[in-house]
């Protein structure tokens, strides 16, 4: 039996080493499992009475398990197990019938291998208890039997694959080998006798593992990054606009950029056919002129009226509104 444990170990360990990927897990998950035992046995040595009643191989049967467990990011799971198994007896020099049943309670530690692809192999242990329940006789007239109900310690080793279905979906394929030693028994004999038995059984299980959180989605690769359009800078010719005013010396300021001059007569760059609202200011008052320019200009601004003086062949419009683009802001203002 040992033999076949360190040949099976064997070929799970080259599964993990040569699988390409492993499909990832990470946090709560849930299974279930049937499972088809293939060996084990129960020994009974000699009962108290000295009646040598010894082991017997089980028969194949099915076994059932449920699994609920969390999965750590560095390929660790810690699981919580409930499992049931059932074998018929085989028949053996004293014991002509028997069964037994296996209720177990385990806790798993699993690692699991090549996290992040289709293919993840493990391995695992666990430890918990099994309460055995079996019943066998001799078959000799008069008939002796055994019967034990007994919860003693039990360990298991495991190992195996999952195949991911979907991104929360496994398919699980697995061997486990599984141990309980020292179950109580009462023997009935030409009296009542005790004795103590030890259990072992071995199975391949197929199931169903569900992670319940769906993975995060990998950061997109730097080539399905689209790289933001650059936007053109806009192409702005400016015209020199001499501005005078009467009084001399207001305060000149072209409205919603930061153009200014403080003190008239000054030349403002202003841009070229666009709208632009020029204010002078004095302590005595304020006027407001909008114009568009569209060649080298002068203009006067007087308090209290209006009066433009043009400078060689250029072209001014009245308005009553401008929003100058914030791209215009900072053009230069100097006195002359």
């Amino acid at each position: 039996m040992k033999s076949r444990i360190t040949k099976t170990v064997a070929l799970a360990a080259l599964m993990a080493g040569t699988a390409g990927v492993a499909n990832a897990t990470e946090g709560w998950y849930g299974r279930a499992d049937i499972g088809w035992s293939f060996d084990g046995e129960i020994d009974h040595g000699d009962s108290s009475g000295g009646y040598p009643w010894g082991a017997t191989t089980l028969e194949h049967d099915y076994t059932e398990h449920l699994g609920l467990g969390y999965a750590f990011s560095n390929g660790f799971r810690l699981e919580g197990e409930l499992g049931h198994r059932f074998n018929q007896m085989e028949t053996a020099p004293l014991i002509a019938d028997g069964d037994v049943h296996a209720w177990s309670a385990m806790a798993n530690l699993f690692y699991d291998f090549n996290r992040g692809g289709r293919l993840e192999p493990y391995i695992g242990v666990g430890a918990g208890a099994v309460r055995l329940d079996f019943d066998a006789t001799d078959g000799i007239p008069p008939p002796f039997f055994i019967h034990g109900e007994d919860t003693v310690f039990a360990w298991q080793a495991m190992i195996g694959v999952a195949v991911g279905v979907t991104e929360q979906l496994d398919v699980d394929v697995g061997f486990r080998h599984f141990e309980a030693d020292s179950a109580s028994y009462d023997s009935i004999e030409f009296g009542t006798f005790s004795g103590e038995a030890d259990y072992e059984h071995e199975t391949i299980t197929v199931g169903l593992r569900y992670q319940f959180q769906a993975p995060e989605p990998p950061p997109p690769s730097a080539s399905s990054v689209a790289e933001p359009t650059p936007v053109p800078e806009a192409s702005v010719e400016l015209v020199e606009v001499r501005v005078r005013t009467h009084p001399k010396g207001a305060r000149v300021r072209v409205l919603g950029t930061d153009l200014q001059c403080a003190a008239a007569p000054c030349v403002l760059s202003v841009p070229r056919g666009q709208k632009v609202t020029l204010r002078a200011e004095t302590k005595r008052g304020s006027i407001e002129q909008t114009a568009m320019f569209d060649k080298q200009t002068s203009i006067a601004l007087r308090l209290g009226s209006i009066a433009r003086a043009p400078s060689g062949n250029s072209s001014m419009q009245v308005a009553s509104d401008l929003k100058v683009p914030a791209i215009f802001r900072g053009a230069t203002a100097h006195s002359r």
